[in-house]
């Protein structure tokens, strides 16, 4: 298998990193530190942090004061919880909302960035720096934990000296209502525990849900483990970077994060459907590849980028782009991840996914994407790619374009 990185890709900033320089990068060639409304203001008689929780805000809104509750109503005690708010420049008062619970909270940390980023990686970067527990946990503001969240994983924690502990997440949409009472990835697995990578490859594919699991401040620390910044898929490279050194990885098959569904009209960055979000996922993958080449474990990759790989397959065929054109401008774009997914044999079975890669390999991008659109007039009764149906009209597909074109697809 090739082992280099593609030339095209570009890293995301900030990519290598380490934790320990005094100021969080900011903006484009500048350096400037977030500011902290609180920090080093309050001196408390108290017992150390258990764990310090990083939520990044950007026009929170009232999100911020659910996610908030579900810190304080956790049964490990609120106040053995550090609550670090990172503000990437919010425009609707979110920073002064975070700074009112900052100012009525001993244990509430808010930090504030002077100019916005866009992507949660440099708020978490600011949020991991100001950290002074043991152990760090995420949320993002508009999700909530389960009350029991941060107890059971840190006694799994303390239990054996994991440097991650992990359970799963929930899906609600805005109501509160559950569309699933366990998320996908997760339904596979019953509790386990595990040394490293080596013992069980497939725990690549737990990077999905960095809110779920409670991470060794120290491991990160000493191995110099940051986000990557001002790009989408942040936690991708940093679970990655983790995974190659961590020592002990449980999980407890507990309920951790009630995840909340965005609608259409306000989709998260990973559903945005435009060729720089789709060309910076791709950079993001590139740079996990890295950290797997560097660590000589290439051999992970399917692990880790199957489930999104398959992810961005799905949104092509559930998503009808404006033209042709705007089609295999997005394939182009993640052109990393359909080339590896080709090398790594992800979609064997799946005759139209690996004609798309194959496609894609050989850069004939508009080609990909007519026939994707073709796909999709095909699925639009049975909304399944794979049955076997259209497996056989993909195969009658293939077999004209191999024949206009005068190769074989391998």
């Amino acid at each position: 298998m090739q082992e280099a990185l593609a030339t095209n890709i570009d890293l995301p900033r900030s990519y290598g990193a380490t934790c320990n320089e005094p100021e969080v990068p900011h903006g484009r060639g500048v350096r400037q530190p977030f500011s902290n409304s609180d920090m080093g203001e309050k001196k408390l008689e108290r017992e150390p942090y258990k764990i310090s929780i990083i939520i990044p805000i950007y026009n929170g809104g009232e999100n911020i004061a659910a996610a908030f509750a579900s810190v304080t109503r956790q049964t490990i005690g609120f106040e053995r919880l550090e609550v670090i708010f990172a503000d990437d420049a919010s425009t609707d008062g979110s920073g002064a909302i975070i700074d009112g619970l900052a100012a009525r909270h001993p244990n509430v940390k808010a930090l504030h960035c002077g100019e916005n980023s866009g992507y949660a990686g440099r708020p978490r970067n600011a949020g991991m720096q100001a950290a002074t527990a043991p152990y760090l946990m995420f949320l993002d503001q508009d999700d909530r934990y389960y009350p029991g969240a941060c107890e059971q994983l840190w006694t799994a924690g303390e239990a054996d000296g994991c440097d991650v502990v992990a359970g799963y997440y929930s899906i609600h949409d805005r109501a509160g209502r559950v569309i699933a009472a366990k998320s996908g990835l997760y339904t596979a697995y019953g509790a386990f525990r595990i040394e490293s990578a080596d013992e069980m490859p497939e725990v690549m594919k737990f990077r999905v849900g960095l809110w779920t699991k409670l991470y060794r401040t120290q491991t990160i620390r000493t191995n110099g483990i940051r986000f990557v910044e001002d790009t989408p898929a942040e936690d991708l490279v940093f679970f990655t970077e983790l995974a190659m050194v961590m020592r002990g990885f449980r999980y407890i098959d507990a309920p951790i994060v009630q995840y909340a569904l965005r609608n259409a009209a306000d989709p998260s960055l990973t559903y945005r459907m435009d060729v720089p979000n789709a060309r910076a996922v791709a950079g993001a993958f590139a740079a996990a590849y890295e950290v797997l080449r560097r660590h000589g474990r290439t051999d992970l990759y399917p692990h880790l980028a199957e489930g999104t790989t398959k992810f961005y397959m799905d949104m092509l065929l559930d998503n009808d782009l404006s033209s042709t054109r705007a089609t295999a401008d997005y394939v182009e774009a993640l052109d990393f991840i359909f080339r590896k997914a080709h090398e790594y044999r992800v979609f064997d079975g799946s005759g139209s996914a690996e004609v798309l890669t194959a496609l894609a390999c050989r850069e004939e991008y508009e080609l990909a994407a007519l026939f994707l659109r073709e796909i999709q007039s095909l699925c639009k009764q049975s909304r399944r790619y794979e049955d076997l149906h259209n497996k056989l009209k993909y195969s009658r597909i293939l077999k004209v374009i191999g024949k206009l074109r005068g190769w074989e697809l391998d």
